[in-house]
Parts: C-alpha cells; sequence; structure tokens
C-alpha cells in the first residue's frame, strides 16, 4: 500500500526560509517549518513515515510542535523532518506484488524420475533408482553401486565389453533400467528439460535496498501459492532507482528445483 500523503491545514503557512534541503553522503534531509495557531498546527501534523505533498520521494522523519508564548491557545510553529538514509537496510515499503512464473532447467538424462523417481514420480522400473540401488554382479561377492555399472556401460570401449558387463547384470529390474537409459543416451538424449517454477518478489520503498543471499538457498518469506517439494535458490536481485531522489523498485527471484547441490549452493 503507499504511504499515507500529508497536505497540512489552510491554516499554517510554510515560513520564509523554508524548505531547507541538505545531502550528504549518508542521504537526504529536508526540514520544513509551518506557522499558525498552535492548535492547528497540532491537530494538522503529519505522522513519521507519511509524505508530504509536493515532497513525495522522502518520508517523514521526525516532527515536532511548539507554541510561541502564549500557550496552546496562542501561535505556535512545526517543524517537519523529512528524512532518506541512503546506507539503510530496512525499507520503508510502499508496496510488494508476488508472482509465480515457470522457467525451464537443463538436466542430466540420469536425474530424469523415469530413472530416479518413486513410484508416484513415474519410476517405470518397479522403485529401482539408478541413484541408491545397488546390485551383486555374476562372479562378484559384494554390491556394485547401479550408477557405477552406468558409468562402465555408457563408457564401454567396445561392443563385447558392453554385452559382457550387462550379461553379469542379475537384476531384471536394474538391467531393465541402465538398457533403457542406454537407449537413450546413444541416440543424443544426454540431458533433458525440467519445468521449474520462479518466484518473483517486486517492492518499491523509499530506501536503498540491500542484496546479502543472492546466490545463496533461501526459501521466500511469506509467499502465498509457493508450490511444494522444491529448494529454493535466490536467483536474481535487482534494483533500480527511478530518479534521483526517486523510490527504488526491486525485483527479487528465487528458481526452484527438486534439488540443489548444497556443496556449490550454501544456505542463506
Amino acid at each position: 500500500m503507499p504511504l499515507p500523503r500529508w497536505k497540512g491545514s489552510t491554516g499554517m503557512h510554510l515560513q520564509p526560509g523554508y524548505p531547507d534541503y541538505t545531502a550528504n553522503a549518508a542521504g537526504e534531509t529536508i526540514v520544513l517549518v509551518y506557522g499558525g495557531p498552535y492548535k492547528v498546527l497540532m491537530s494538522g501534523k503529519p505522522s513519521v513515515s507519511q509524505v508530504v505533498a509536493g515532497y513525495p520521494y522522502t518520508p517523514v522523519a521526525t516532527v515536532n510542535a511548539k507554541p510561541l508564548g502564549a500557550g496552546v491557545d496562542g501561535p505556535g510553529t512545526l517543524t517537519i523532518t523529512l528524512q532518506q538514509d541512503n546506507g539503510s537496510t530496512s525499507s520503508a515499503l510502499l508496496d510488494q506484488t508476488d508472482e509465480l512464473d515457470w522457467t525451464e532447467l537443463t538436466r542430466a538424462i540420469e536425474l530424469h524420475p523415469r530413472y530416479n523417481g518413486t513410484a508416484g514420480q513415474g519410476n517405470a522400473f518397479g522403485g529401482t533408482r539408478l541413484s541408491t540401488a545397488a546390485v551383486i554382479l555374476s562372479g562378484d561377492s559384494s554390491a556394485t553401486p547401479l550408477t557405477s555399472i552406468w558409468d562402465q556401460l555408457k563408457e564401454a570401449a567396445s561392443i563385447a565389453t558392453r554385452n559382457a558387463l550387462v550379461a553379469r547384470i542379475p537384476d531384471s529390474s536394474s538391467k531393465t533400467l541402465v538398457l533403457d537409459l542406454e537407449v537413450k543416451f546413444k541416440a543424443g538424449t544426454t540431458n533433458y528439460v525440467a519445468p521449474a517454477p520462479v518466484a518473483r518478489r517486486t517492492t518499491r520503498s523509499f530506501l536503498k535496498p540491500t542484496n546479502v543471499t543472492q546466490g545463496k538457498l533461501e526459501t521466500p518469506s511469506a509467499f502465498a501459492g509457493l508450490p511444494a517439494g522444491y529448494m529454493w535458490l535466490k536467483t536474481a536481485d535487482r534494483s533500480l532507482r527511478q530518479g534521483k531522489r526517486g523510490k527504488w523498485e526491486r525485483v527479487q527471484e528465487w528458481t526452484g528445483a527438486t534439488i540443489w547441490d548444497t556443496d556449490l549452493y550454501p544456505s542463506a
């Protein structure tokens, strides 16, 4: 929601010499001093974080009203300080929009649910998973990971070597899995396209945003309709200021995947 805008009162008037504008490395400050009946000043004063008509880019930081010697029934002054802290990590948030989009991730064919999913995810081999299954090859006494068998199969130097390895796989589900995978791999299907959700949040504020989680695993907070079953990686964080004293528009994006490598992408 936009910040409420203060328009003052017809009974108060901006005093000569104001507005008083100051800018430095820390930010921008505008001081406004109004005169009028003290009670009118008190009833019409703005609240902190409001914006003042004519000064839409810098919110109210402090408000001070005082009578001028005749008590509350006499005249007074109202001092309003507008301040924008360019180095602040907080945000005088104006509005926020959350959107859900979809993109595509390219993944190795070995990771497809057909070969590594559960039965409910489309696994076609009785629940046998390439990444977790192990097989005792004919002539061996200990189990060999199915991933190792697959690596040997796709890198076999000759047809004879390949056939000898296949003949040593006694488990029918495992053999069917690697042979099915081999057909696709040797036909050139080494990768597949996986739809991936993108959670996009656009915010507008008066204060400069700070990005500290780009490239890290982080679930966007309080994001309505976020799909379940995904790990989220912060993949975009762009900030653009609308003019020298304008609002900051920040666009953040998180891309979801069934798994991200936690060795490569740390948590925020």
